[in-house]
């Protein structure tokens, strides 16, 4: 997992025991600035190393591939965990409707952008305005600004998976950019927290924005469904939908702040950000 405080990657065996650290501040090889998402293939871990823009790939023991830079535009204020890899290196990434009328972008290996595909849920947006933030909310919308973040998961049946964190929607997409499915996804607790958003954004004086988002992360199973885990800092809470994202459960876990989950055959994984501790459960 990565540590965007040290600017390292955390490497744990099987009991959740820490077992190395790679990386340090910086622009060369193993270093990084503000190290984000991991996803691993067989052979290798790509880091996506927001600070410096670009990927680096290590082993899967940690030790220095190559680095790849881009040039995206990333959306500010938004969650980075909208982006997903495909067996050949082609890189899924939300776009947020941040300059970009639509959901998705495709980009080659070598991150020359290919494709856009799937709507927008609201208007696209150019830039971070404050004044049209709190005009938002004054009204009880949830801005632009958050409607379109998504977590994105490319699947085995080469298909990806799109879960809006910040409004009650599932979609599911083809690999050439299809609408497989859009559906409701509304669980008991989104519309406390949707209030919560709404007074707690009403009452700050300043300029300061707290965002509303449902979904922390996701874990795909070996169904194509997926475990949801929901953003809720108190105690673990998943929801499992099937492929079709019907919802079929809800698990109750810890009385901590999860905030990772990864799913290793029937074993769940979560790591709670609060305790710095890490959870197995038997699915």
């Amino acid at each position: 997992m990565s540590d965007n405080q040290a600017n390292q990657i955390l490497f744990f065996d099987k009991k959740g025991n820490c077992i190395r650290r790679v990386g340090q501040k910086g622009q060369g090889p193993n270093e990084y600035k503000r190290p984000g998402s991991i996803v691993q293939t067989d052979t290798n871990l790509i880091i996506n190393d927001h600070g410096n823009s670009r990927f680096q790939y290590l082993s899967l023991t940690g030790d220095y591939i190559a680095i790849k830079s881009y040039e995206i535009e990333v959306a500010p204020l938004i969650s980075s965990r909208g982006e997903s890899f495909d067996h050949s290196g082609n890189y899924f990434l939300a776009t947020n409707g941040y300059l970009a009328d639509s959901l998705i972008q495709i980009f080659d290996k070598d991150f020359n952008p290919k494709q856009l595909f799937g709507k927008l849920e609201s208007d696209q947006f150019d830039h971070l305005n404050y004044a049209s933030l709190k005009k938002a909310i004054e009204n009880n919308q949830i801005p632009a600004v958050l409607v379109n973040s998504i977590l994105l998961e490319y699947c085995e049946d080469a298909t990806l998976l799109a879960v809006h964190m910040s409004i009650p929607v599932i979609k599911r997409f083809s690999s050439q950019g299809k609408l497989l499915f859009r559906k409701s996804l509304k669980v008991p607790e989104m519309d406390l927290m949707k209030e919560k958003f709404f007074s707690d954004n009403k009452k700050s004086k300043k300029k300061r924005f707290r965002p509303l988002y449902y979904w922390m992360d996701l874990a795909l199973d070996n169904k194509g469904g997926a475990y949801l885990l929901l953003f809720y800092n108190e105690k673990m809470i998943l929801y499992h939908v099937d492929y079709d994202g019907n919802l079929i459960e809800k698990l109750i876990g810890p009385s901590d702040f999860i905030s990772q989950i990864v799913l290793n055959g029937n074993e769940l994984w979560a790591f709670g950000i609060s305790s710095l501790k890490f959870y197995r459960f038997e699915i």
